[in-house]
């Protein structure tokens, strides 16, 4: 019988809802969900939102109508079923999408998304207020394309049972050093190592008993695999030795096996017992290779279960049975990867249990899944930065299934070994209340030292056994194993932002695949971070640039202003004695409006030592887009090999790395260079059209203004506003080689010179910028935008001194890094760490070294103040302006005057009306032969008119129309206003905030449009869903070839506002009109 027809719920221990088999028949439940689909399945959209999964358990069909799912407890009614039917045993498949759709027919979305970090869920009857199915307070945390239900009773699940790898309590590699002597060791992972003569004999212990607990005396041990692997070390499994059995054997006394293995002490100790006993299991270690070594080790997880008392329970050994052989993972590249897995089958008349399921079963019979142990709530993550004394831990956890029996709190100082810690919720200090679910315990103050970094984690088994761990840890790679702080270091004296970096192995940050480690900035604590080389030329630096890239459960915080980011550069400030071209450069760039990453100087300690200073510079992916006001869903490309030239054998394909929208092909760059290969008219004509041709000049002037000379074939991105106006743009990257500095064959990066002259025209081997300065328009234009930025940066010599851009951010940027109030600023530090460089020669030379190219910071501040800024001012404003053989104009003078009219502004007063027929027709529209038209039965207000259901617009709406639309997608907007004399303007701009479509008309005639379908009526929707609205800015909409339309008198702007769907979460339509005379 399908276990889903006889399920019921209850309520278990006032923690989670769950569902028991039962005899009695029950209502409809949520038997699966999945809270963080990355690629399970998609829906209508292509999308891969969450989803829940209805069942109807009962042995008739059921109406769904009225039925409720939501994710707040404090809002039973939050998304409403449509009236669709269940039949007996069937499932139905909900997105939780907050797509808002509800039609009988059609797919199903709720108004809300699911939080892979565990909250509320629940199935909610007609009535509004009895819970059907749910998950109270919280379900536990979810995982990437794992989904979360129940299982079927007496189905095989998997449980993990690998320990915490490198702890002295779990892992240790045995030396032997004498007869029954050996020394213990956490951080190697060798066997044997007895090559020529050395007589290094060593062997592996592990101790699974911590994790035993989700292994019951009523489990039946289907398999049992233990497996090891990691990255290959430079001699791996005897590639100068001999082919070796590695046998796993039981521990046959309390110390290690040292007692027992070592009774003698000779080259064939090892080998003898090999030979001497049989192994449970082994594995065939073949020089030079490196497969995944793979034992069955089923025997000793049964004879676990059977002997809880055994003394040696849970540990095992691997031997070598031949010398000499050697093996060993390269701990610089990553922890070994460790990992025991068993398949246990339950007892198949036990409740469902609740279970992840790592193939998740959308519609289909729950089958397998790993138990779901207790619920972690709010835990200690980022405490204040400790100063001294113990550091109190507390964990918020609830039962899930069955109660909680133990919490442990695992902590380690560096990167030494865990030591485990019992918390307690008994009311006894450090805990503050007793049975309040919320466990303390206190790190102590041995294991915080200034600038170290200390981390825990935490562990919680319930009374069957099964176990939940804080952080989940599911993924090596993508994912954070502990939590963690920064004690303060009282040393260190700073003005800049400290990044304190911690890595076992520094060097291996120092190649192109890197290692992991840790990284603590402005009180957050980042674990498991990967490190590797940036930069191509850069790679050969002393001191080097790194990515840092971060995992998925702990994306980066660089400033409370903006998003967090996956990714960010640490760029080397090396080749410029100065330490601020970059990030006055990227400033600058930011400054004209140009939509630049950000860049600042921060201080880096490693390991609790002064490491250096460096730039802090974006990573180009969307979420850079999105904080820098473009298109997020815009391609962008990185270039590196390539110049938009087809004559030069370019194609989208080569010498560019996609940054987004990766699941597409390239043949939008494709059709691109397509395009610029164009000549004549047609090459006007697609430039007009293709190229945001504002956007790029403006870059390209600010880029002459920073004399970037590095943007040929690289350095630069190419951008499309993808969906929306299709344009492309150029956007920076790289530009340390900018205001004054050069890369030259003879020198490469280390020309101590400083250059003033030419690059006006800049990036001009880039098809696309050749086009521009090849047309007299688009160059012209480009001049005379240099010539204003030059002006607000640069700035003639005539220009007072205290008035001048650059001098002023030099003296504050000297300030900020080297302070000489300091008795040793952050500058003099890296000054005396890494020393300098001399002409031509990138090697590097103390910074004793008595040499005039030997330079301080403030030494190389006063060669810009002398040497390039009077350079290039010379060169900018006497040898660059027009009539002294240049093309930049004179400085304009009087200012052109340009005044914005508000003829509609945001708030007016408008007139509502949501159509149930057509017999309006469009006489609504303004249209002169309409008027005066009758508003009677509209109702009125300030705009805009919208609705949410969550939160966003709540600053935008003037009018709520939520139940006006309740039953329509479509809404009648019609603003009055007067013009005294049309003819008083020269342009006419719309600005709307909109969501889902609308179109617009100005005294009947069509205005503007978006997301609309290609004819409107009373019954019209939008053409699909509508980007959100931005709180902060406006769409704008050059409308001026409607002048014509304006009339003196009274005007009428009407709007035809398209939701989506009646289901909608959210809708606004908020307009503004503005003329313009100049």
């Amino acid at each position: 019988m399908n276990w889903k027809l006889s399920v019921k719920f209850k309520y278990l221990l006032a923690h989670i809802v769950i569902f028991l088999i039962s005899g009695a028949l029950a209502g409809p439940i949520i038997s699966e969900f999945m809270a963080d689909n990355d690629s399970v399945l998609a829906d209508e959209d292509g999308d891969f939102s969450d989803w829940i999964e209805i069942l109807n358990p009962d042995a008739s069909a059921i109406s769904l109508a009225g039925y409720h799912l939501t994710d707040d407890v404090g809002d039973l009614t939050k998304w409403t079923f449509p009236a669709v039917n269940l039949n007996a045993g069937a499932t139905l498949l909900v997105f939780a999408s907050n797509k808002d759709r509800a039609l009988p027919a059609g797919e199903l979305h709720t108004n809300f998304k699911l939080s892979a970090g565990g909250e509320y869920l629940a199935l909610v009857n007609p009535d509004g207020t009895t819970i059907e199915s749910g998950f109270s307070p919280s379900y536990p945390p979810q995982f990437p394309d794992q989904s979360f239900g129940f299982g079927t009773p007496g189905s095989t699940s998997q449980v993990n049972i690998t320990p915490t790898w490198s702890s002295p309590a779990n892992f240790n590699n045995v030396k032997l050093n004498g007869v029954q002597s050996a020394t213990l060791g956490s951080s190697f992972d060798s066997i044997d190592a007895d090559l020529a003569g050395s007589q290094l004999l060593y062997y592996m212990w592990f101790d699974f008993s911590s994790q035993l607990g989700a292994i019951t005396v009523g489990d039946v041990i289907d398999s049992a695999t233990m497996t090891w692997s990691g990255v290959a070390a430079p001699s791996i499994f005897g590639s100068s030795g001999v082919t070796s059995e590695l046998g796993v054997f039981p521990v046959p006394d309390a110390n290690y096996g040292i007692d027992t293995v070592a009774t003698t002490y000779n080259d064939n100790t090892l080998v003898n017992y090999y030979a001497a006993n049989t192994p449970i299991d082994s594995f065939t270690a073949v020089p030079g290779q490196t497969p995944t070594a793979t034992w069955n080790i089923k025997s000793f997880v049964e004879d676990w279960r059977d002997n809880p008392g055994d003394p040696q329970r849970g540990q095992l050994m691997i031997i070598n049975s031949a010398h000499p052989m050697f093996m060993d993972w390269d701990n610089s590249g990553g922890a070994p990867t460790l990992n025991a897995v068993v398949n246990v089958s339950s007892d198949p008349n036990a409740p469902a249990p609740l279970v992840y399921f790592d193939t998740p079963t959308p519609n289909g019979a729950n089958t397998g899944g790993q138990a779901a142990g207790p619920v972690f709530g709010t835990v200690t993550e980022n405490p204040p930065q400790p100063t001294g004394g113990d550091l109190s831990v507390t964990a918020q956890i609830s039962g899930s299934a069955d109660p909680v029996s133990t919490v442990v709190v695992y902590y380690r100082l560096a990167f030494g070994g865990e030591t485990q810690l019992a918390m307690a919720d008994d009311g006894v200090a450090p805990d503050a209340a007793a049975g309040d679910g919320v466990y303390t315990a206190n790190i102590p103050a041995s294991a915080l030292q200034n600038g170290e970094m200390t981390r825990w984690r935490f562990v919680a088994t319930d009374t069957s056994g099964a176990q939940t761990k804080e952080p989940a840890f599911r993924d090596p790679v993508d994912s954070h194993q502990y939590f963690g702080t920064v004690q303060a270091d009282p040393a260190i004296t700073t003005n800049l932002n400290v990044l304190d970096w911690f890595i076992q192995n520094p060097s291996g940050a120092n190649n192109i695949t890197g290692t992991t480690g840790a990284v603590y900035y402005k009180g957050e604590f980042y674990d498991n971070v990967h490190f590797n080389r940036h930069g191509q030329s850069t790679g050969g630096f002393i001191k080097k640039s790194y990515n840092i890239d971060f995992n998925k459960t702990q994306r980066f915080l660089w400033s409370d202003e903006a998003p967090r980011v996956a990714d960010i550069d640490l760029l080397t400030n090396w080749a410029d004695k100065s330490k601020v071209r970059h990030p006055l450069a990227w400033e600058i760039m930011r400054e004209s409006g140009v939509n630049a990453h950000f860049a600042f100087t921060i201080r880096v300690e490693q390991n609790g030592q002064f490491f250096s200073t460096a730039d802090f510079v974006e990573d180009g992916d969307d979420i850079y887009l999105e904080r820098a006001g473009l298109n997020p869903d815009g391609a962008m490309y990185k270039v590196y090999s390539n110049r938009l030239n087809k004559d030069q054998g370019n194609t989208g394909y080569s010498g560019v790395e996609k940054k987004n929208r990766k699941s597409e092909n390239n043949d939008d760059l494709q059709a691109l260079i397509d395009g610029l290969d164009l000549t004549g008219a047609a090459l006007e004509n697609y430039m007009r059209d293709n190229i945001d041709i504002p956007k790029t000049i403006n870059m390209l002037a600010a880029n002459s203004v920073i004399r970037n000379i590095d943007m040929h074939s690289k350095n630069w991105y190419i951008y499309r506003d993808t969906g929306k106006t299709d344009e492309w743009a150029i956007l920076p990257w790289d530009l340390d080689l900018s205001q004054g500095r050069v890369w030259n064959s003879q020198n490469t990066y280390f020309d101590n010179n400083v250059y003033t002259n030419g690059l006006v025209v800049t990036g001009n081997s880039i098809r696309l910028v050749s086009h521009l300065f090849n047309n007299s328009e688009t160059r012209a234009m480009i001049h005379r935008r240099i010539r204003t930025l030059a002006d607000e940066f640069l700035e003639p010599e005539s220009t007072p001194l205290v008035d001048r851009w650059y001098e002023r951010r030099l003296d504050e940027q000297a300030a900020l890094i080297d302070d000489p109030l300091m008795a040793k600023s952050d500058a003099q530090r890296d000054f005396e760490k890494w020393g300098s460089w001399l002409q031509g020669n990138g090697s590097s030379v103390p910074y004793t070294t008595n040499n005039a190219a030997v330079e301080s910071m403030a030494e190389a501040i006063v060669r810009w103040k002398n040497e390039y800024l009077p350079g290039r001012r010379n060169e900018i404003y006497n040898n660059q302006t027009v009539g002294n053989g240049g093309e930049i104009p004179d400085e304009q003078i009087g200012q052109a005057s340009v005044t914005l009219t508000p003829l509609v502004q945001a708030g007016d007063t408008g007139y509502g009306f949501v159509p149930t027929d057509n017999s309006l027709g469009t006489t609504w529209q303004g249209a002169p032969a309409n008027e005066p038209f009758s508003t009677a039965g509209w109702f009125s207000g300030p705009t805009g008119f919208g609705y949410d259901r969550g939160s966003g617009y709540e600053s935008l709406i003037g009018t709520d129309v939520e139940a006006a639309m309740a039953s329509s997608t479509t809404i009648y907007i019609r603003v009055p206003f007067n013009v005294t004399d049309p003819a008083n303007f020269d342009s006419l701009e719309l600005r709307m905030q909109w969501d889902d479509g609308f179109v617009a008309y100005l005294n009947g005639d069509f205005l503007a449009a978006a997301n609309n379908p290609a004819s409107v009526n009373y019954l019209s929707a939008s053409d699909g869903n509508g980007p959100e609205a931005n709180a902060g800015s406006f769409n704008i909409y050059d409308v001026t070839s409607k002048l014509g339309s304006l009339q003196a008198g009274q005007n009428i702007l009407a709007i035809h506002g398209l939701n989506q769907s009646t289901g909608s979460s959210d809708f606004i339509i908020r307009p503004e009109l503005y003329g313009e005379a100049t």
